[in-house]
């Protein structure tokens, strides 16, 4: 009992959390009613989110909106339980069951505002809390993001992300491979900022009064993005430039029907690769930068 009591760290008593190593020999004598098994804990920030997402379901009056957070906070129930781990046997540990988790869900504080204020900052506390799941359950929390946009949120902002490697970051337990990696990503968003103001500069040329006045606010729009991303990149010493021209994937302006095309398509094609390096994002910077650029295109 005792060899078995000082080769692990961590045990469930009851509803009490011990350390072995840490007792008086003769109380560790004393534990035969304990589990000896390690309990993981699941992410606290999942579990905010799921019930965040839950109380807004339950105060929003509109059923779409009611049936969107209600979907929303499954979703993070369940990413909870995947991040929060399993046994070899394939057995859950106690603490990461369904039921486990919706009492820690229950007994999670919720934003204090009501109604469309609060559904007005719901994306915004969703990225907030980016940094601190993670990195699969990015995958999860970015498309929610784009759908409260989407829904009439108003779209999260970030400043710039910090991308070159640092003694504040590396204190601060941030890889010099993840930082790189996320450059990367940076430089292709920015290469793809590039090209979508080239597509709609053209488009700009072909449209009617009304299609000029949607296109040079996504030109706007694109250039405050082209700024963040050319900050975020510059302190690496590799920002890449803009070509001289680029070819169009789809729809090739024409005429003001075909401006008005190519643009939404510029546009949808731009969320679909931000939210694809949103969820790939390492870093918390970049987490928040990415998915609030992937957002902010997706609300236009």
């Amino acid at each position: 009992m005792l060899a078995m009591l000082v080769g692990w760290g961590d045990y469930t008593c009851s509803a009490m959390r011990v350390s072995a190593l840490a007792l008086p020999l003769a109380l560790a004598l004393s534990l035969g009613s304990c589990s000896l098994i390690q309990q993981p804990e699941p992410n606290a920030a999942l579990i905010n989110l799921a019930a965040q997402a839950r109380h807004e379901a339950d105060i929003y009056q509109t059923p779409a909106l009611k049936e969107l957070r209600a979907q929303d906070a499954e979703e993070l129930i369940a990413e909870a339980m995947r991040a929060c781990g399993h046994r070899d046997s394939g057995e859950q540990p106690e603490t990461c069951t369904y039921e486990a988790i919706e009492q820690d869900v229950g007994e999670a504080e919720t934003d204090p505002r009501q109604g469309l204020e609060l559904f007005d900052v719901s994306a915004q506390l969703t990225l907030d809390a980016t940094p601190q799941v993670p990195q699969d359950a990015m995958a999860v929390l970015v498309p929610q993001v784009i759908d409260l946009v989407k829904a009439g949120a108003a779209a999260p902002v970030a400043g710039a992300a910090q991308l070159q490697p640092s003694k504040e970051l590396k204190s601060q337990g941030v890889k010099t491979g993840d930082l790189e990696a996320d450059a990367d990503d940076a430089r292709e968003a920015l290469a793809a900022e590039y090209g979508a103001r080239y597509g709609l500069g053209v488009a700009l040329g072909y449209a009617d009064a009304a299609g000029r006045q949607r296109i040079s606010a996504l030109l706007e729009s694109h250039q405050q993005r082209i700024d963040v991303l050319e900050a975020s990149l510059e302190p690496t010493g590799e920002v890449p430039v803009a070509e001289p021209a680029y070819r169009f994937a789809g729809t090739t302006p024409s005429d003001p029907s075909t401006a008005l095309e190519a643009a939404n398509m510029i546009q949808d094609t731009l969320t679909q690769r931000y939210s694809h390096l949103a969820s790939l994002a390492r870093t918390a910077s970049w987490r928040e930068l990415s998915t609030a650029l992937a957002a902010q295109t997706a609300a236009e």
